[in-house]
């Protein structure tokens, strides 16, 4: 008998973790950092940029929103909610670059960002 309590528990535990996850996804998605940002808006040349959502997120449609200039080639990849975007090339030095994440990224309900997203940040 004390196995199925702890067990009943337990699964009225995950229930209750699954709701709020889901709940939590209702809210307007956010960015909460970037490398950039805690670096003083200076990037190497041969880093990736990283941004974090406070949030799961639909990730063709941040990619899709993503956008940097001056223009570079590179590849996306994502670790839970981070994003980071890798130039095939390294970044030029002494360049400055503008990134844009637009309103339009969502989270994994459909969830737009509040605004546009915008930083920029001088190759060092």
């Amino acid at each position: 008998m004390p196995t199925k309590k702890l067990l009943l528990g337990i699964s009225s535990l995950l229930v209750l973790v699954f709701i709020a996850g889901i709940a939590f996804h209702f809210q307007t998605p956010l960015i909460r950092a970037s490398n950039v940002e805690k670096a003083k808006n200076k990037l190497s040349s041969n880093a990736p940029l990283t941004i974090s959502f406070n949030q799961l997120m639909n990730r063709s449609s941040v990619e899709s929103a993503f956008t940097i200039t001056p223009a570079i080639s590179g590849d996306f990849s994502w670790f839970l909610n981070k994003l980071s975007f890798k130039p095939k090339e390294n970044f030029i030095v002494g360049e400055t670059y503008n990134v844009t994440i637009a309103k339009t990224a969502k989270n994994i309900l459909g969830s737009e960002l509040e605004a546009d997203y915008v930083l920029s940040f001088l190759v060092t």
